[in-house]
């Protein structure tokens, strides 16, 4: 999956917690390509490829910030800890 299909996935995800969650809180905005080096490397990693993980690290990003959600290993973005 190519950079872009993965912030596709991640911001789909984020607007489905966000509307799941019914927080009130603002849904974390991805900056463009290449205005945030720090997340575009974090999502060119190899664990971000597969969608299902995205789509986790969304519904922790809606609680717990896109920063920690995407600072997690695979695992314990299963577990859903930050």
């Amino acid at each position: 999956m190519r950079l872009q299909q993965r912030r596709e996935v991640l911001e789909k995800g984020l607007t489905a917690a966000a509307a799941l969650l019914q927080t009130g809180q603002q849904i974390p905005a991805l900056p463009s390509i290449g205005t945030d080096i720090w997340l575009d490397q974090k999502l060119a990693e190899r664990q971000w490829a597969d969608p299902l993980i995205l789509l986790m690290a969304a519904l922790i990003a809606t609680t717990d910030g896109l920063n920690v959600a995407l600072r997690l290993s695979r695992p314990r973005v299963g577990y859903g800890t930050g």
